[in-house]
């Protein structure tokens, strides 16, 4: 079982800059900032009478809780905690860094911790959200004994990793494609904003010590789409018999018109900078592996659903995904189960549900949040 929590990130809107400095043009700008704060304000009083309202420390110890260690990195520090059933703390560990976004603990007391990259290096990949960039681990006595980085314009590591039996790491990345690839790739030209176009990777990295380590195993998702839209183009096939591939055009809600052209970026307050979320339409956010079966589980938030992969024949694409049956053209709305949901982990040996997948199912937009 994953010891990890997620922090969790809330991001307020974009402020307003001026190309004219008119009287009439700041006056228009302070009106706008007027209503963005006016629309601001009750979430930040809810926001406010929530965090006020939380109790601090141990709330709640009933029998039958599972009285191992908890190990947690909040999203603000940079330490990590281990506390135990009565919410005491039991070791910390001090990094230089905030998480990026998880942290576990091997079975000989080291932990294995995300980090951001800070300061911030200029990787493509930086303003998506739960970037990371990092690995490091740590001794039982709280020594650093290795880091690894991973966070360039070829790939960068963000959200998750898992600890695999032969001491290596599995890790989620970015990677990217440019708007032309994509466009030449069969992405209908609507899905495309900006220069960039992200998928997800996996990597599996082979540990140096005290630093650095070597990628062993890849992963691209990119090399398993199908498209329909243009018959002259790669991966062209119809997307419902193809559950093994991932469709190219698909995104959870009707992609927006855009008045700009395909690849350039529209300006405005009607639209998020850059369209981050699209550009980053799968945004993998968790992984992990079945030493018994080979099986790599990866959670895509994006798609609204989770992805088996076989990690000894990759060439198989994907060898199950559930939650969200559109995302292959096999249902319709009332066929969907998860919403954006996060950490998807198989349960292990000898617990209750062994075999079977627990998850986070965060129900959003329309459903309450749920364990699935």
């Amino acid at each position: 079982m994953r010891n990890c929590v997620f922090s969790l990130l809330v991001l307020m809107g974009a402020s307003f800059s001026l190309a004219d400095d008119s009287p009439e043009a700041v006056q228009a700008n302070d009106r706008r900032s007027e209503i963005v704060e006016a629309k601001r304000e009750p979430t930040r009083q809810a926001r406010r009478r929530f965090t006020m309202a939380q109790p601090r420390g141990l709330t709640l110890s009933e029998p039958g809780a599972y009285e191992g260690e908890l190990l947690f990195a909040p999203l603000n520090g940079t330490s990590s905690y281990a506390v135990d059933a009565e919410g005491k703390v039991l070791r910390s560990w001090d990094s230089e860094r905030q998480p990026g976004m998880s942290v576990y603990a091997d079975e000989d007391g080291y932990i294995v911790r995300a980090a951001k990259v800070n300061p911030a290096t200029g990787s493509p990949f930086e303003r998506a959200g739960g970037p990371g960039g990092l690995l490091e681990r740590y001794s039982p006595s709280g020594e650093r004994v290795w880091r690894f980085g991973y966070h360039d314009d070829e790939g960068h590591l963000h959200h998750d990793f898992t600890l695999m039996p032969n001491g290596n790491v599995l890790a989620i990345a970015w990677a990217k494609v440019s708007s032309e690839e994509a466009l030449a790739k069969g992405r209908r030209p609507e899905g495309v904003f900006g220069k960039w176009l992200y998928y997800t990777r996996l990597v599996e990295i082979e540990p140096s010590y005290p630093e650095g380590g070597e990628i062993v195993w890849v992963w691209n998702a990119w090399d398993y789409l199908v498209q329909d839209s243009d018959p002259a183009k790669p991966g062209y096939g119809a997307v419902v018999d193809n559950a093994h591939l991932i469709d190219i055009n698909y995104y959870r809600s009707p992609l927006r018109s855009s008045n700009a052209p395909a690849g350039e970026v529209q300006s405005g307050a009607k639209r998020k900078t850059s369209r981050i979320g699209e550009v980053d339409w799968m945004h993998a956010n968790s992984v992990d592996y079945d030493p018994g079966t080979g099986l790599i589980l990866v959670s895509i938030h994006g798609f609204d659903e989770v992805w088996v992969i076989d990690k000894h024949a990759p060439e198989k694409g994907l060898v199950a995904r559930f939650g969200n049956p559109r995302a292959h053209g096999a249902g319709g709305e009332a066929d969907q189960i998860f919403f954006r949901q996060h950490d998807a982990n198989w349960i292990d040996e000898g617990l209750p549900g062994e075999g079977n997948i627990l998850l986070f199912n965060n129900g959003l937009p329309t459903k309450d949040n749920e364990s699935a």
